[in-house]
């Protein structure tokens, strides 16, 4: 294509630079992240030969009070969205009249719960079994530690706990919902500020090219007349 003059050349220049400089929303892209928290210390081998941490009674071990903690894996600029947990372990022998026992036992994560449900089966050794706690939290994870330490806690009566494995799933937080999320929102705290805002002369990176007042749109009225 060739312009008839320099004008037009300039015009279509113009607009082709103008074209060019719409930015789309950027894509969220979800994600998970997996843990492995070990309990050792107890007495009979189970789950692949890793033994039993016990929260009391004859098979007694490390429990640590049922806790176990971790550095948040979690990629910065991300917030939780879905916890689940397969604890692996086996109902403590405290009752040789009755193997079949019932016991209600909660998983937390950094003090809130993720589900509390009934455990039941055979408590002899060896025999390990897995339970599912899951939960959702569209809002991101109550009292979750994003880059420290996070804590998993077991809150049973007579429980022998092998091992839990966390999934945390997670995708990238809008904050101030305008399509954009950080790092590419340079400022997520305000809806008016992303990629391919309007630059004002304001002494603010709006459009968020690390440039302050790169490009503004000057506008003064200063007889009041709205023009």
């Amino acid at each position: 294509m060739s312009c008839f003059s320099p004008a037009l050349c300039r015009s279509a220049a113009l607009l082709f630079a103008l074209v060019c400089s719409i930015a789309l929303p950027a894509v969220s892209s979800a994600g998970t992240s997996s843990v492995t928290l070990n309990w050792t210390g107890g007495h009979c081998d189970v789950c692949g030969q890793m033994d039993y941490a016990c929260s009391s009674g004859d098979y007694s071990g490390d429990w640590g009070l049922g806790q176990r903690s971790f550095v948040d894996p979690v990629p910065a600029g991300n917030q939780v969205t879905h916890v689940s947990a397969t604890l692996y372990g086996v109902l403590q022998c405290i009752d040789s009249l009755n193997p079949f026992l019932i016991n209600t036992t909660t998983l937390l994560l950094s003090g809130t719960a993720i589900e509390t449900i009934g455990i039941t089966g055979n408590c002899a050794c060896g025999n390990c079994q897995s339970h599912n706690f899951s939960a959702a939290s569209p809002a991101g994870w109550v009292g979750y530690s994003y880059g420290g330490s996070n804590t998993v806690s077991i809150v049973a009566g007579d429980l022998c706990v092998d091992r839990i494995e966390v999934e945390i799933t997670w995708e990238p937080t809008d904050n101030d919902g305008d399509g954009y999320e950080f790092p590419l929102d340079c400022d997520d705290t305000d809806a008016t500020i992303h990629p391919g805002a309007q630059e004002a002369c304001d002494g603010i990176d709006n459009d968020c090219n690390s440039l302050i007042d790169d490009d503004p749109v000057y506008s003064w009225d200063t007889d009041g007349d709205d023009y």
